[in-house]
């Protein structure tokens, strides 16, 4: 009794201090975490029916659900609420995925504690635990489904505990559902018969069939979100997204799965690596990432390279000495099939429902690879002292690679973002078309709402809805107008009330001149606002404070 107790509270203590690491060094640069400014503007002010992702759908709703209770109790602004309840959540699942290896392979302790420091030190699971995102809720769902596969035993009750977790997990994120692929062969190999675990699936659909129509029916009366035309299968799958990738996208995506594992931010500081990563990823909008760079010293993307380099030759040699290594004939022999079936299935989920070289996609898969990772070492019989080295480079490697570029780099939006905080009010409109993380940042941190326009959905879309603002310029439309036209299609956030005043409309310069990376990516709608910019610019005029930032004359009156 006295040890369960000791060990309980250790796994608390453990929980507490990582998640105080994962505060303590949130990145704070805006463009880090635009989504999680997304995020927080609708946990703060948008309606539970607002909140349904089809991926994800229940994040937001209990994210909601604790700000509000929270709320109560103190003041305290939506996004450092996520950002400790991510980090709590990344905490839990560390010391969850412990507790797991020693049950799952027979890890001793000193082999699991590799697999969980491991993937605690990988450093997209470090990053989005301080960050106010999805991922730190998917991996604990993941984590705590994979704990309670190998800990619980066959019981009425833990039927439908198990069925309730990959419910879960799977609402938590859809990616989950590959873990949840693999759950029958785990649970084969503690012992549950074929019948036991057709019993916990049937539960499982009962509950996740009706909710996953519930969802549905809600998201389609919400203010935001692809419900409203899409049918129930659409909603979840993604109706006109293209999900096969081209070669480009495989070869980009071994890149990319790299730097999920170990961090890359450091490239973007010495010249040549800065340089090649621009012309490599000219579709997608890296212009944050290109000024942090080129503003941060040339030292810490060196000292970055070679903390990289040492991770990567410390990955390399634990897996040439798992090569080497032969089967441990003293333990009993470690099936893998479990682990692999979840690395498989997660690859093909990532390849058929998403872009494969985009690297959030792969945000999950950490859990899945150091499993099978893990389970590679105890069936070879790798001591302690030879795993070390991977977690502890890992580490070195999130810390100067990946952090520190973060914090001495400069943010390109902080001067535009502040004079627009200060200055904008309630009812009007900032529209710019280089960067999203500047639309969310401002839509959470002032009263206005804010825009990116052309990158909505399909090219011809965004290129049509330009057009439409085209019209509505000649018109000398007040900003509501803009509001409500971009928030029915889904392009301004919905959070923010229209107001019964006619609003201002800002705009920033690239709106007349997008950037190379939209031209690239999204040629229509980068012609029509080249064309807007023909028509009417004389319409807007800087503002005193900042040249690239463009405000109708005759707005500043209003």
């Amino acid at each position: 009794m006295r040890s369960g107790l000791d060990r309980r509270i250790a796994a608390i203590l453990a929980v507490l201090a990582l998640a105080a690491v994962f505060v303590a060094t949130s990145p704070d640069a805006r463009f880090e975490a635009d989504d999680a400014f997304d995020y927080a503007s609708a946990v703060e002010r948008a309606q539970y029916k607002d909140l349904l992702n089809p991926y994800h759908p229940i994040y937001l709703p209990i994210a909601k659900a604790v700000d509000s209770t929270l709320d109560t109790f103190i003041e305290v602004r939506s996004l450092d609420v996520l950002v400790v309840l991510g980090s709590m959540l990344t905490a839990g699942a560390i010391v969850l995925f412990y507790k797991a290896l020693k049950k799952w392979f027979g890890a001793s302790p000193a082999q699991a504690l590799f697999g969980a420091a491991s993937l605690g030190t990988t450093y997209f699971v470090w990053r989005y635990a301080g960050e106010a995102e999805i991922y730190a809720f998917a991996t604990f769902a993941g984590a705590l489904l994979l704990w309670a596969c190998v800990s619980w035993k066959p019981s009425r009750w833990t039927f439908i505990g198990l069925a309730a977790l990959m419910v879960l997990a799977v609402l938590s994120h859809s990616v989950n559902a590959a873990l949840v692929l693999a759950t029958p062969l785990i649970l084969n190999r503690r012992g549950w018969t074929w019948a036991q675990m057709a019993a916990v699936g049937g539960i499982a659909a009962a509950l996740l069939l009706p909710a996953l129509v519930i969802i549905y029916e809600i998201a389609r009366t919400s203010n935001f979100g692809p419900a409203s035309e899409a049918s129930l299968i659409g909603f979840y799958l993604g109706d006109g997204i293209e999900t096969t990738p081209n070669l480009r996208d495989l070869v980009l995506a071994i890149g990319v799965l790299g730097s999920v594992f170990v961090a890359s931010n450091a490239l973007f500081v010495l010249e040549p690596t800065r340089s090649r990563l621009d012309s490599m990823f000219g579709a997608n909008s890296i212009a944050d990432e290109i000024v942090m760079g080129a503003t941060t010293p040339t030292w810490i993307g060196v000292a970055g390279l070679i903390a990289m380099i040492l991770a990567g030759a410390a990955v390399a040699a634990l897996l040439w000495r798992l090569i080497r290594a032969g089967t441990n004939e003293q333990e009993p022999k470690v099936s893998l099939a479990p682990a692999i079936v979840w690395c498989v299935a997660y690859a093909v989920v990532v390849l058929r429902g998403g872009v494969a070289s985009q690297p959030e996609v792969w945000a999950l898969f950490p859990l899945a690879l150091w499993s099978l990772v893990v389970g590679i070492t105890v069936r070879r019989g790798v001591t302690s002292w030879q795993l070390a080295g991977v977690p502890a480079t890992l580490l070195l490697a999130t810390v100067i690679a990946g952090l520190l570029p973060l914090y001495t780099g400069a943010d390109r939006m902080a001067e535009t973002s502040e004079w627009l905080i200060a200055e904008t009010r309630e009812g009007d409109l900032v529209l710019t078309a280089d960067s999203a993380g500047l639309a969310r940042y401002l839509a959470y941190e002032s009263p206005a709402h804010a825009a990116h326009i052309g990158y909505q959905g399909r090219d011809e879309v965004g290129a049509a809805m330009i057009e439409h603002m085209s019209s509505l310029l000649a018109e000398n439309a007040p900003a509501m107008a803009f509001v409500e036209y971009l928030a029915s299609s889904g392009s301004v956030d919905g959070y923010h009330p229209v107001g019964d005043e006619p609003g201002r409309l800002f705009i920033t310069a690239d709106v007349f001149d997008p950037p190379d990376w939209l031209r690239s990516a999204k040629p229509l709608a980068a012609q029509a606002l080249i064309e807007l910019g023909r028509e009417h610019r004389d319409l807007f005029h800087p503002v005193d404070a900042d040249p690239d930032i463009l405000v109708r004359i005759g707005d500043m009156d209003r």
